[in-house]
């Protein structure tokens, strides 16, 4: 099973500005970022010269049997 870290807790921007929205790595992964966007949970590989997408889901949950499952093999 999958465990995430917070690397980045959620902090309030300032009156009319509303928050950002903390930011996760994978445990044992920690080039794999997890971050909510406000409608979808993503995955990104940090371990190369750009960032890539390598999964979406609509639940955390679902994003994190994704990467079990079908990524992190």
């Amino acid at each position: 099973m999958l465990k995430l870290t917070k690397t980045k807790s959620t902090a309030w921007l300032g009156n009319g500005f509303g928050y950002d929205k903390a930011e996760w790595i994978l445990k044992d992964h920690p080039h794999i970022e997890v971050i909510n966007t406000g409608v979808y949970w993503k995955a990104f590989d940090n371990s190369g010269e750009k960032s890539k997408q390598i999964a979406d889901a609509d639940r955390k949950e679902d994003l994190l049997r994704i990467l079990e499952e079908h990524i992190l093999v």
